[in-house]
C-alpha cells in the first residue's frame, strides 16, 4: 500500500468480506440494511449468491442508481470524510502504477477508491492540474455507463447507456461512446442547474461542439487502438440521459 497501484475487484471482496464480519450479517444482508432499504431501491441486486461482486456484479437502473448518487452526494450513505478518503488521489509521484494498469490511468485519469479523477483529452500527461481543479469523479463503465460527481459544483449526473461491444476489437467502444457523450451534454446539464460551465457550449449540431466531440473521440479511439471512426461509435443503442 502506498507504494503500488493495479487496478483489480479483490479490494471490494476483502473489504465487504471485513465489514459484514464486524457487522455479524451476510454481505447480501449488509447490502439490504444499509444501501437497498434505506434508498427505497426497487430494482437493485448484486450477483453471486452470498460472496457477491462487488466491483461489478450489481444489477441497478437509472432510477435506483440516481437515488444512490444522491443519496452519496448528500452524505445520507455515509459522512463527508469517508467520501473525502474515496475521492483522494491515491496515485501521488511515489506511487508505481503496474503495467496491466497504465492504459486506463492514460485513458481516464487518475484513481481514487472506485472513481477516477475525470482527465479528458486533449491532455499533456495522463493527469493534469486542470483536472485535479475540476474535481470531477467518475467511473466509465465496459457497457457505456457514465456517473460523474462534481464536487467543484456540487452537482451529479448520470449517462445511462446500454451496449454491449460486438467482439474483442471493439472492446471499449461503449465506454467511448459515454464519454464523448459526457462532453456534449454537460454544459446543458450545468446550465440547466445555474451553474458556470468551462465546457464548449452550443448543441450537438453546432461546429464547435461536433469539433471538440470528434477531437476527443479521436484521441480515445487511437489510446484504445480501436479501427473505427466517429460516426461508428454510435450504432444503435439504448440510451437513457
Amino acid at each position: 500500500p502506498g507504494s503500488t497501484w493495479s487496478y483489480n475487484s479483490f479490494h471490494l471482496q476483502i473489504a465487504g468480506a471485513m465489514a459484514a464480519d464486524a457487522a455479524k450479517i451476510t454481505t447480501q444482508e449488509m447490502l439490504q440494511k444499509y444501501l437497498i432499504r434505506p434508498l427505497q431501491l426497487k430494482s437493485t441486486y448484486w450477483l453471486g449468491g452470498q460472496n457477491p461482486g462487488l466491483a461489478g456484479n450489481m444489477m441497478t437502473s437509472p432510477e435506483d442508481y440516481d437515488r444512490i448518487l444522491h443519496g452519496y452526494v448528500a452524505n445520507k450513505l455515509i459522512p463527508s470524510w469517508v467520501s473525502f478518503e474515496m475521492e483522494r488521489d491515491y496515485l501521488s509521484p511515489q506511487v508505481q502504477v503496474s503495467n496491466a494498469s497504465t492504459f486506463l490511468v492514460k485513458l481516464l485519469g487518475h484513481y481514487s477508491f472506485c472513481n477516477y479523477f475525470e482527465c479528458f483529452p486533449p491532455k499533456l500527461s495522463s493527469f493534469t492540474e486542470s483536472c485535479r481543479k475540476a474535481n470531477i469523479h467518475m467511473d466509465a463503465g465496459l457497457f457505456g455507463y457514465y456517473p460523474l460527481v462534481d464536487r467543484a459544483k456540487g452537482m451529479y449526473m448520470q449517462i445511462a447507456t446500454a451496449q454491449v461491444p460486438h467482439s474483442q476489437k471493439d472492446f471499449y467502444a461503449p465506454t467511448i461512446a459515454s464519454m464523448v457523450l459526457r462532453k456534449i451534454i454537460k454544459f446543458w446539464v450545468d446550465r440547466g442547474l445555474g451553474l458556470g460551465s468551462n465546457e464548449v457550449s452550443g448543441g450537438f449540431g453546432s461546429p464547435a461542439v461536433r469539433e471538440e466531440a470528434q477531437e476527443v473521440a479521436a484521441e480515445l479511439l487511437k489510446q484504445t487502438g480501436l479501427q473505427m471512426n466517429f460516426d461508428e461509435l454510435w450504432e444503435p443503442q439504448e440510451l437513457v440521459v
